[in-house]
């Protein structure tokens, strides 16, 4: 039981490292940072979709396939 707690932890701080080095990548460039911020109001207005949404799971499954067949196709 604590090995998986320890694995868990490590899982955790990597994921935060990579979206420290992304937030720092976005903010020292003007052009990236106008896109992230366009991405990040569309994520927005999916949570409140999803929040609203009679079937929440389906949603989510739907939008965890989109972002899977964008990140294939490199299409940001």
């Amino acid at each position: 039981m604590e090995i998986n707690s320890l694995f868990m932890h490590y899982r955790i701080m990597f994921i935060k490292s990579i979206i420290r080095y992304a937030l720092t990548k976005v903010a020292s460039n003007p052009k990236v940072r106008q896109q992230a911020t366009k991405s990040a109001r569309k994520f927005a207005k999916g949570a409140g979709e999803l929040a609203r949404d009679p079937d929440p799971a389906r949603r989510l499954g739907r939008m965890a396939g989109r972002l899977k067949k964008k990140i294939q196709n490199r299409d940001f």
